[in-house]
């Protein structure tokens, strides 16, 4: 008997928990909830994300490219003077660069 009376007072407890733990919610919060959480929604700011930075890329496309390079070789010992034709016992440096820049008139 006192076991079956601790179980509905437990029972009532719980339940009476489960209940006051409830939230009601407006109209109005409903509806922002259901915006917030739809996916398809989401997937449409995601959407739009993608074409701002498409649209970005594109426009840089527009810009000219430049790069440049820088080439530089030594040797020591004996070799031959490329600029003589002879042998030589020294250092030989040999440096080259140059830069390229692109731009796009017609893309047709």
């Amino acid at each position: 008997m006192n076991r079956t009376i601790c179980f509905w007072i437990l029972l009532g407890l719980c339940y009476t928990k489960s209940v006051i733990a409830q939230t009601n919610y407006t109209f109005d919060q409903c509806l922002e909830m259901a915006l917030k959480n739809n996916l398809t929604i989401q997937n449409q700011y995601l959407n739009e994300e993608l074409s701002k930075n498409n649209l970005k890329s594109a426009q840089y496309k527009l810009l000219p490219s430049v790069s440049g390079y820088l080439n530089g070789s030594g040797s020591w010992g004996r070799g031959i003077d490329p600029f003589t034709n002879t042998y030589a016992n020294q250092q030989f440096n040999t440096y080259n660069g140059g830069v390229n820049a692109n731009l796009v008139l017609f893309n047709g």
